[in-house]
């Protein structure tokens, strides 16, 4: 074994390190950007629930029959 081999093994080696730090950053990213985006939906999901939910509960004195609240 050379002298070079003891500087290009251990080169590629922390090349192969750094190349997977910056991939394994960009899909942290990517992910947390995803999650974000599902949060969201899922807040909006929510959100539209209850407004249905409370204008089904929800009903007015035109709403009734015949007009009059009902005691």
């Amino acid at each position: 074994m050379t002298l070079g081999h003891f500087i290009y093994i251990p080169g590629m080696i922390l090349l192969g390190i750094v190349i997977g730090y910056v991939m394994a950053g960009r899909v942290r990213t990517a992910s947390s950007d995803v999650k974000a985006e599902e949060d969201q939906r899922s807040a909006a999901r929510r959100a539209r629930a209850r407004a249905r939910s409370s204008a089904a509960t929800d009903t007015s004195v035109e709403d009734r029959p015949g007009g009059s609240p009902s005691a």
